[in-house]
């Protein structure tokens, strides 16, 4: 298993990384679910993939950041 230099195995970002990873999957298989068995109903899958993005941007994209001072970010 390969991992970042300085991010110990342990740590809090890698276990809050992998809640988001596990987040992601649940919602993706929901979404699938809703697709097949309930029919395609429009509304909830476009909540839950509102939702898959906004954790994205969140988590993986540091969007968060931006609204942060300088200050703030170091």
């Amino acid at each position: 298993m390969s991992s970042e230099p300085g991010v110990k195995h342990g740590s809090s970002a890698v276990r809050r990384g992998r809640f988001v990873f596990l987040v992601l999957a649940v919602l993706t298989a929901v979404e699938y679910l809703i697709a097949i068995e309930v029919g395609p109903n429009l509304p909830i899958l476009i909540g839950i993939a509102v939702y898959k993005a906004g954790l994205i941007l969140w988590y993986f994209m540091h969007v968060a950041r931006a609204w942060r001072g300088e200050e703030e970010s170091a």
